[in-house]
């Protein structure tokens, strides 16, 4: 819709809808596509492209789950439009510098933005929407995991 209205650069737009917006989340599907999970349901669900930064709408079968534990991961799975639909929150914690090297690996490489778009998006788009969107969740978690020192 950005770049259709003409309202931001290419370069600035790619950053955005790469940039962790929770905008970008379909948070009453979500909500219903838990609820029906935890009620033994299958569902399709939408994927993010990483790449390109679209949504691919009912692209993925998940389920039904039977029994045992549903695992819901995600930057916005502690998001207060959540509240309530998990047993246990847990936000999984890493310092600024760890977050940098992984990110910067992932998606230069695996990714294959490059090392330039790989910083651009860590330092412009997802450090600023990780201390806007996803640090003030952390009020809502039940357990903290600090994975700083963890892996490399």
């Amino acid at each position: 819709t950005l770049r259709e209205r003409g309202t931001m650069s290419e370069e600035d737009l790619l950053v955005y809808e790469i940039g962790n917006a929770p905008s970008l989340t379909d948070f009453e599907s979500l909500k219903k596509n838990i609820n029906e999970l935890k009620e033994g349901k299958q569902i399709i669900k939408n994927v993010y492209n990483h790449t390109d930064g679209n949504i691919i709408k009912n692209r993925e079968e998940v389920g039904p789950v039977k029994e045992g534990i549903l695992f819901v991961e995600g930057i916005f799975a502690l998001k207060d439009e959540l509240d309530g639909i998990a047993d246990l929150n847990v936000f999984v914690y890493t310092a600024e510098e760890k977050k940098s090297q992984r990110v910067a690996r992932r998606d230069s490489v695996e990714r294959g933005h490059g090392d330039y778009w790989a910083n651009k998006y860590f330092f412009e788009a997802q450090i600023p929407s990780y201390r806007r969107y996803i640090e003030p969740t952390i009020k809502n978690a039940d357990v903290i995991i600090d994975t700083t020192n963890l892996f490399d």
